[in-house]
């Protein structure tokens, strides 16, 4: 498999996250915890909030549909690779996923972060009894993986020179 077709997969995915995050995401900061406090800051504002969750009731359904249609392409790519391979566990994400995916690079090749915007879709809404709780945590976590976009979408000459290894999801 060439890796254009997994980078038109990781387009995709950030195609979905533009859809849907992509008129909050100038407010982004440029700290490294910026996604930590815009999804505090948006779901603190009921207004604007409301208005947030109203827009992303079928987030869930894209998603699913997206990894239905997408997950057994990567995880065949990442099988392929002979490559020392890591998988993610714990929170949804690192903290700041950028230091995280920094730090892995200098002792493995792939580091395989499952997408937090599925998982946080695994759980029924009515679990969360404070919409705004539920908002803070996905702002937070899909703007972590959003200031990795430029990265995995580089071609490999642009990691190379940014001496970075990171691959989300799937990819070596």
């Amino acid at each position: 498999m060439k890796r254009s077709a997994i980078q038109k997969i990781y387009k995709n995915y950030f195609d979905i996250i533009e859809s849907y995050f992509g008129s909050i995401k100038h407010y982004l900061g440029d700290s490294q915890d910026s996604h930590i406090d815009l999804g505090i800051h948006m779901a603190n504002y009921p207004l604007i909030s409301d208005l947030i969750l109203d827009s992303i009731h079928d987030l869930d359904t894209a998603v699913f549909k997206f990894w239905d249609e997408n997950a057994r392409i990567l995880f065949d790519y990442t099988r392929e690779q002979s490559a020392l391979k890591c998988l993610y566990s714990g929170d949804i994400t690192p903290v700041v996923l950028e230091n995280f995916v920094k730090k892995s690079a200098l002792y493995i090749d792939t580091v395989v972060i499952p997408d937090p915007i599925f998982n946080l879709s695994l759980f029924p809404k009515e679990l969360y009894v404070n919409k705004k709780y539920f908002l803070a945590k996905l702002i937070r976590h899909v703007f972590n993986i959003w200031k990795l976009k430029d990265l995995l979408l580089a071609d490999s000459k642009e990691r190379y020179h940014h001496n970075i290894a990171y691959k989300f999801a799937f990819d070596r």
